[in-house]
């Protein structure tokens, strides 16, 4: 006979794993998780979390509010920013933007179990790594499934990674800045014709994606982000994963189903085709815990983008949809 824990106890088991996961970002303090969304609070507090929501940062004090896990799922105006720098100006702030992917709760605390699994110190120290290995390369070739794509760098921008777990007094940072080393292309470079810092070619094959947009955007780009997952989730539930991609000079050309549709052209009017299909980022993500057969990928969530491997995306998350397309497992020669 198999014993299992009851639902209490699995509630339990995840705050503490919460907890214990997130005191090395937060020099072994227990922080204190805030969110603007009634629905996320009641979850959590179900599951043994102690949380409060957003209304209530006038009333705690500057020792209660040292240490935060920030969790916006609506978009932020600069009245909340007003508050914001207000009340966490010496704030260590830890941002599970749920806004930026899916603010549904259930999303959310799907996000927010994965972090319970996930090495903040790991992720750093892998983080450090790979940083190592992007400066001492001028190609990198990336092998996923039975697909390689090859990369000759020229002049990258990297997004700033974590190389270390703590987060420093008055330090803001978003969870995804622990599991991945980004390469991007500047932002002047966000129009067709416009070479990125990296030359890419081949074929990447994609287990699942993501879709975000920068939280402060209109609800046009919105119902661009909404439409491409909803597009891409459609097709997974279909069976049409994996995806197949064919790069051309960091140009996204096609991206194939299991049945061999090409869904490129639609996909690329969700993430602003002025932009030309052109390759947004290359990423390596460092989370080991994102074990393959523990990823749902029917979820839209940060995390799963940090599922070791490597990740390719179009769009930039203000005009349109930024599409990552990820591979578990996919390995990488760095070469000199």
């Amino acid at each position: 006979m198999t014993v299992t824990d009851t639902p209490a106890e699995q509630e339990a088991g995840f705050a503490e794993r919460l907890t214990q996961s997130l005191l090395p970002v937060f020099e072994g303090e227990e922080p204190l998780l805030l969110t603007d969304s009634r629905a996320l609070l009641r979850m959590l507090h179900e599951r043994g979390v102690g949380a409060l929501h957003f209304e209530h940062l006038s009333g705690l004090s500057p020792d209660e509010r040292r240490n935060v896990v920030a969790i916006p799922t609506t978009p932020l105006d600069v009245s909340n920013h007003d508050v914001w720098r207000e009340y966490f100006a010496d704030s260590r702030v830890l941002i599970v933007a749920g806004v930026a992917f899916d603010p549904a709760p259930e999303a959310v605390l799907y996000t927010l179990e994965k972090m319970a699994r996930s090495s903040f110190v790991d992720a750093a120290e892998r983080n450090n790594v790979l940083l190592e290995a992007v400066a001492g390369s001028s190609t990198m070739v990336v092998s996923s499934a039975d697909a390689e794509l090859r990369c000759e760098l020229d002049e990258i921008t990297m997004l700033r990674p974590k190389i270390e777990p703590e987060l420093a007094p008055g330090e803001w940072e978003s969870v995804g800045a622990y599991f991945e080393v980004g390469l991007v292309s500047v932002p002047d470079e966000f129009m067709a014709g416009i070479k990125p810092g990296f030359d890419v070619n081949g074929e990447f094959v994609a287990d699942g994606v993501s879709v975000a947009v920068h939280r402060h955007v209109g609800d046009d780009v919105r119902a661009m982000q909404g439409a491409a997952w909803e597009l891409l989730r459609s097709l997974a539930r279909a069976g049409e994963f994996p995806l197949r991609l064919t790069v051309e000079h960091s140009v996204l050309r096609r991206v194939l189903t299991t049945s061999g549709r090409d869904i490129a052209p639609e996909l690329l009017e969700h993430t602003n085709a002025g932009l030309g299909g052109m390759l947004t980022e290359l990423a390596f993500s460092s989370n080991a815990a994102m074990k393959p057969d523990e990823v749902d990928w029917s979820v839209n969530s940060q995390l799963n983008e940090g599922a070791i491997g490597v990740h390719i995306a179009v769009g930039e998350g203000l005009t349109g949809a930024h599409v990552d397309f990820i591979a578990i497992d996919a390995t990488t020669d760095f070469q000199a």
